[in-house]
């Protein structure tokens, strides 16, 4: 009897720590040379539906400072690569660097790469925002940030 009362208890234990469980955010990660960044989303809605509360956490992470935002040093004329979960792949993402889209069309593929252009980049860097999108082109429902800073000479 006690050896049942124990099992029960465990299955307990164990379904109230599954429902107290959330998904992870996926992840994105910026390359450039031999440096990456992996980094959780800073806003996401597994739904494709978005609800206001992600459109709200958008809106508050872009006018935001980029102090907190993890930097990543290119170099005018390297390589930048962007890898997104395949869940954000299949939600379509497009990446935008100082509110200026990288690609013409949102991407359904994991990986995207651009060359740095040759400019001067201050020193607090360009926003490179990852923006996966939602069920209509208005609606956005998940969000990554970078800081593309200038590599140390």
């Amino acid at each position: 009897m006690k050896v049942q009362a124990v099992g029960a208890g465990l299955v307990g234990v164990c379904l109230l720590t599954l429902t107290g469980c959330t998904q992870p955010t996926p992840d994105v990660t910026v390359w450039s040379g031999t440096t990456s960044v992996v980094r959780p989303a800073t806003c996401w809605e597994p739904e494709s539906t978005v609800t206001e509360a992600v459109k709200s956490c958008i809106a508050e992470a872009q006018s935001k400072p980029t102090s907190d935002i993890p930097s990543i040093a290119v170099s005018p004329g390297s390589i930048v690569g962007i890898n997104v979960d395949p869940q954000v792949a299949e939600a379509t993402w497009l990446p935008s660097v100082g509110q200026q889209p990288l690609a013409e069309s949102p991407i359904s593929e994991s990986y995207y790469r651009f060359t740095y252009p040759n400019v001067k980049t201050p020193p607090d860097g360009y926003l490179l925002a990852v923006t996966a999108r939602g069920t209509s082109a208005d609606q956005n429902r998940g969000l990554w940030l970078f800081r593309l800073v200038p590599a140390s000479q």
